[in-house]
């Protein structure tokens, strides 16, 4: 026993188990978001044919010997009454029965078979944890300050785990809506007491960029194999298995937190902090960075695979192949060009990054097969982790430099801007599709972003307040910015 405490006071004492703690977490967040991706749709599909047997039953049209055109069946789905009754008179001589027997919530969220509009439901249900997140970031930021980073952490890793428990026992629209949105509340704890956590443990500044880009690429990993890990699981052991296998994950990643970070409540909160914040335009620059790099990937993730089926002959399971490229750009880009944005220029690194994911935004549409998008989708993960290694570290930097350090508020601020990029960026790219079409949606969000790139240029030199400027007296953090 004796040898027990002193090996868990040395893991206290390291800060890499800081890092371990975080990189962990954000594998099991991404992975938990990643791994519905494909089994979201088939659960909606086996809805859906219960509730084509129950429209078939209403209508009288379950004798074996009728037949169902796909248009009837399509009719019937979407809940045009007078056509499924005026077909329906056509084929059989038997009466038909109202269609407002059939409730409104199953007219509501049914599925069409028009491949341009089969993911409406899906889209509603992975759209509520951005939405649950840009409601709560502020509220998670406070908690942060108040309570500190450690028990908002085990917190948010407990409502992750509670979320995947509902998705394991959950098959209908109301059930995903509600994991999928308490997902988004455990989420946003996380990553906000993440980032902070790491860098109250982490102060020079190209050291924090390191392990901030280690804890990072946790982010990638998640997504690379949660698309592999929830397909498997869930067609060749059951429905529940892979979720209870992360609420396995999750109850040993709470007691690594608990064992390493030693929770403690702080009561430190200045209610001013996050208004500070926002008034100050560096910080917002450096949080608009990220939304523009982040509308991107929230944006192709949303419109790419839907044009895929469309234009090229690829089977759906061939689209969790489609963003490998991304992950893997994003793991070397935040594993590996923290140090080199801090030594080359962070706001350049930042600038040449924007324009990288403009150029790839641009080369989409003449693609034809699914080998030709591999090089853009690389591009994009690349130049979203490398401004993500520039500027996280630099948001926690800009707070020890210019405000009180209190590092939940910015990095309630950061998801901030990662939530409504995910929010916004579909929604727009959307409209654009339907009046303009897929290519100008891509060209359209590329001019943007190469436009809107120059703003960089604001965090070459951000002035430094002056009862922090003895922060700055180390010869290597004066040139941070450059």
């Amino acid at each position: 026993m004796e040898r027990l405490g002193k090996y868990l006071n040395n893991i206290k004492e390291d800060r890499k188990f800081f890092v371990a703690i975080v990189f962990c977490t954000n594998i099991i967040d991404n992975l938990l978001i990643s791994c519905i991706v494909p089994i979201i749709p088939e659960m909606l599909v086996i809805q859906d044919e219960q509730m084509m047997a129950d429209c078939l039953t209403i209508q009288n049209l379950s004798t074996p010997n009728i037949s169902m055109s796909e248009q009837m069946i399509e009719r019937c789905l979407t809940g045009n009454e007078q056509s499924v009754n005026v077909s329906l008179n056509m084929t059989t001589d038997e009466p038909s029965t109202s269609f407002s027997s059939i409730s409104f919530a199953k007219r509501l969220f049914a599925l069409s078979f028009n491949p341009a509009t089969e993911n409406s439901k899906i889209g509603w249900i992975l759209a509520t944890k951005a939405l649950v997140q840009i409601v709560f970031n502020p509220l998670t930021g406070y908690l942060a300050n108040s309570f500190g980073n450690n028990i908002v952490l085990i917190g948010g890793t407990i409502i992750i785990g509670i979320s995947s428990m509902v998705y394991s026992i959950s098959s209908s629209v109301p059930g995903l809506l509600i994991a999928r949105g308490m997902h988004g509340l455990g989420s946003s704890a996380t990553n906000v007491a993440g980032m902070s956590l790491l860098a109250e443990q982490y102060h020079e500044d190209g050291e924090r960029s390191r392990v901030m880009g280690t804890a990072m690429g946790g982010i990638a990993v998640g997504v690379l194999i949660g698309y592999p890990f929830g397909s498997l699981l869930y067609f060749y052991v059951g429905s529940s298995a892979p979720f209870i296998l992360i609420m396995v994950f999750v109850v040993l990643d709470i007691g690594f937190i608990i064992v390493v970070c030693r929770p403690v409540i702080l009561g430190k909160y200045h209610g001013s902090t996050i208004t500070v914040l926002l008034r100050d335009p560096y910080i917002l620059v450096g949080a608009c960075i990220i939304m523009l790099a982040t509308m991107s990937i929230s944006t192709v993730e949303a419109t790419v695979p839907i044009w895929v089926l469309d234009t090229m002959d690829v089977e759906k399971w061939e689209l969790a192949v489609l963003f490998i490229p991304d992950s893997a750009g994003y793991v070397i880009g935040t594993n590996f060009f923290g140090n080199f944005a801090l030594k080359m220029g962070r706001w350049i690194v930042s600038i040449v990054c924007l324009l990288l994911i403009g150029i790839c935004l641009i080369s989409i549409p003449f693609a034809t097969t699914l080998p030709h998008l591999i090089v853009p989708h690389f591009g994009f993960g690349l130049g979203l982790g490398i401004i993500d290694a520039a500027i996280v570290p630099l948001l926690a930097l800009l707070v020890d430099t210019r405000h009180v350090a209190m590092y939940g508020c910015v990095y309630a601020i950061n998801q901030l801007a990662v939530c409504l990029a995910y929010g916004l960026g579909p929604g727009i790219a959307g409209q654009i599709v339907k009046g303009l079409g897929f290519s100008w949606s891509m060209w359209v969000l590329a001019s943007v972003i190469i436009l809107v790139s120059p703003i960089c240029i604001f965090l070459k030199r951000p002035p430094v307040e002056q009862e922090n400027k003895p922060i700055l007296e180390d010869k290597e953090t004066i040139q941070m910015y450059d």
